[in-house]
This record gives C-alpha cells, sequence and structure tokens, in this order.
C-alpha cells in the first residue's frame, strides 16, 4: 500500500510545528498562558498529547479488532479532506479535556522532543500496519467513523493547525 502522501503530510507538520514554536522565540514556559489560550510550549505538548492519543486508539482497535480481516477499500479523497479540515483554523474546536496541556514542559525544545517521540511512534505504527489500516475502527469526537489512514491524516492537519495558531501568537 502506497501511504507516502501520509507520510509526506505527517513530515511537512511536524516540520510546520517545529519552525513555528522555534520562531515564536518562546523557549521559556510563560508563567501566565496567551491571554487568549495556551502558550507556546502549552501548544506543543498538547500536539504531542494528541499523537500519544491517536496511538492509544490505533492500539485499542487493533487489540479489540485485531485489525485483521478485510481492509475497507481507502479513499484517498477523504483522506486529504480530513487533513484540510483538521488544519483549517475557519472552525474553533474546543480541545477534549484529557489533551489539555499539563505544563510539563519549560521549554519549547522539551516540548518539541516530546512531540517528535510521539509522532516517531505514530508514524513507525503506520509503516508497520498500513496494510490494514483502511478498516473503520473508531470515532472520533469531531469526525466521526475513521480509519487508522484517515486518523493519521487527521493528525497531521492536527499539527499544522497549531503551527498556524503559534504563527498567529507570534504576530498577533
Amino acid at each position: 500500500m502506497d501511504i507516502r502522501k501520509i507520510l509526506a503530510f505527517l513530515v511537512t507538520s511536524s516540520a510546520e510545528l517545529k519552525d513555528a514554536a522555534r520562531a515564536a522565540g518562546a523557549h521559556s514556559r510563560a508563567d501566565v498562558p496567551e491571554p487568549v489560550g495556551w502558550n507556546v510550549v502549552q501548544c506543543v505538548e498538547h500536539v504531542g498529547l494528541v499523537e500519544e492519543r491517536f496511538l492509544a486508539m490505533l492500539r485499542a482497535a487493533e487489540s479489540r479488532d485485531g485489525i485483521a480481516g478485510q481492509a475497507g477499500p481507502r479513499n484517498e479523497e477523504n483522506e486529504a479532506r480530513l487533513h484540510a479540515m483538521a488544519a483549517s483554523r475557519d472552525v474553533k474546536v474546543a480541545a477534549p479535556e484529557p489533551t489539555h496541556p499539563m505544563n510539563r514542559f519549560q521549554t519549547v525544545d522539551d516540548a518539541l522532543a516530546y512531540f517528535e517521540t510521539a509522532r516517531a511512534a505514530n508514524v513507525r505504527y503506520l509503516e508497520q500496519h498500513a496494510g490494514k489500516l483502511c478498516i473503520p475502527v473508531m470515532q472520533h469526537a469531531r469526525f466521526g467513523s475513521v480509519n487508522g489512514l484517515e486518523l493519521m491524516c487527521i493528525a497531521a492537519g492536527h499539527a499544522s493547525r497549531h503551527a498556524a495558531q503559534i504563527r498567529e501568537m507570534d504576530t498577533g
């Protein structure tokens, strides 16, 4: 199965998040969050938490369903649509409580290392299970029933979304 487009989404969004966070110049955690939301470190921590949550969803589906049997047809058009929707800042979405930052990191670099570890685990899982990830196996609170490939497209879009949020903080 050719997953190069999804991998490209993941690589690009990772670079976007790292570049935006480092460019913001906020290498120390602010004592008080931005007036309209989270500071840069908190945004990066949140993205890492979501990455971990998505991997847990994939593993739970694998454990429950074995990610076995016949894979459903792949819908690359839907994958791209979900990626774009997740990346868009046009619709404001409240993060679920379990993905709120816990202020575990003091610097952008520390938070980015956490994100990169979580993202690398998702990429490994995608590469190892790509052929079986077209089975609809989970419910996403915003996007409904999604398969594992679609979930990885959402993950990529989510990182891009927060890169844009960080750039807005920097200019705002």
